[in-house]
């Protein structure tokens, strides 16, 4: 998972989606959409704070990028 973190993530989240999806076309799983409505939310939210607490560790500065002198970055 070192090699791409993000990208991994991302894969790994669409391939719920599409589970989920896939469970609902099938009629597999009945939902209303405020049933689908509250789990996807839940799932964005829950999803992004994952993604910030343990992929931002794994993704590290590109050291090819020079800083010039005196910029103070704002």
């Amino acid at each position: 998972m070192s090699a791409e973190p993000v990208a991994i993530t991302e894969a790994v989240k669409t391939l719920l989606i599409a589970t989920l999806a896939l469970l609902l076309g099938f009629e597999v799983i009945d939902m209303t959409d405020a049933q689908m409505a509250l789990i996807l939310g839940f799932y964005g939210a829950v999803a992004l704070v994952v993604q910030v607490l343990f992929v931002r560790n794994a993704v590290t500065p590109n050291q090819n990028v020079a800083v010039r002198k005196g910029d103070d970055g704002g």
